[in-house]
């Protein structure tokens, strides 16, 4: 029995799979992925988040904390008030990243579950634990951010970013897809 097996139920298995594809392990594995397309049984996991989830969470940050504490080291040592306003973006910037990038997760879903991922490990939380699913207001990128009822192993907040859609937009409608799991409204 393949990978693919357990979505078709055994009756539809036999009936519709000739001895010429029983041979042939992969052409039967073809054959069976081509015949549960339009059919619900299973369910596929639809990412939610940006692909440039990974980017905004380690990348992005150290952009802007790294060169300003290095502006205010080097003003430090010349002696000169300019380090303060360095500092202070620095100070900012480092505990913003600090404080949003344990939580800043890469997201997908299904019809029971939500898939949470930090790079290092993936966990799922079922649709009757999320609260609600929010935009969070101070971000120029739509970042969202989803309320848990119980603490997870991430905490019980996390965030998250959609992904474009064509040159100028945005896919607001994922968050309707989600909202409509959680059983509340979008709040876009």
């Amino acid at each position: 029995m393949n990978c693919l097996s357990w979505a078709i139920p055994r009756e539809m298995r036999e009936r519709t799979v000739s001895p010429f594809l029983r041979q042939y392990p992969i052409a039967l594995s073809l054959f069976r992925a081509n015949h549960m397309v339009g059919h619900n049984w299973h369910t596929v996991k639809q990412r939610a988040s940006t692909r440039l989830t990974f980017f905004w969470k380690f990348a992005f940050p150290g952009l802007f904390a790294i060169p300003f504490g290095c502006a205010a080291v080097t003003l430090l040592l010349r002696q000169s008030w300019m380090a303060l306003p360095f500092a202070a973006a620095a100070l900012f910037f480092g505990s913003m990243y600090l404080w949003f990038s344990p939580r800043y997760m890469a997201i997908a879903f299904d019809d029971q579950f939500l898939y949470l991922s930090d790079a290092s490990r993936e966990i799922k939380i079922p649709w009757c634990q999320v609260e609600h699913i929010h935009r969070w207001i101070m971000s120029r990128w739509p970042t969202y951010s989803i309320s848990f009822h119980e603490p997870t192993e991430f905490g019980r907040k996390v965030f998250f970013s959609i992904p474009l859609r064509g040159a100028f937009g945005y896919d607001t409608e994922i968050v309707q897809r989600m909202q409509e799991r959680v059983g509340g409204k979008a709040h876009a």
